[in-house]
């Protein structure tokens, strides 16, 4: 959402003009948070790809050589995989009527 806008109380509003406590008071139409994720100053993560790239290089170089580079497909797959692997569980455990 970098440079977009959004309405605010009924008026578009820049996300950069929003101060860190008016973000955080975002809700969206069905009464939940319209936040993933801030940074420390407040501002939205905007760059996924770098985050999962630096992260991925510091997990290699401290603790394990041979962890994967990791990029924003690979959350989103393992994700849907695991929310598909809970719906076909619950849906063969659940008694037949």
């Amino acid at each position: 959402m970098p440079g977009g806008t959004r309405k605010v109380n009924g008026t578009r509003v820049r996300w950069a003009e929003l101060r860190p406590a008016e973000r955080r008071r975002l809700v969206a139409p069905d009464g939940g948070s319209m936040l993933l994720a801030v940074r420390g100053d407040g501002g939205p993560f905007t760059r996924w790809s770098s985050v999962f790239t630096r992260t991925s290089g510091r997990i290699r170089g401290w603790y394990e050589p041979r962890f994967p580079h990791v990029y924003p497909h690979r959350l989103r797959h393992t994700f849907a995989v695991q929310t598909l692997e809970r719906l076909v569980s619950g849906i063969t455990r659940r008694p037949r009527s």
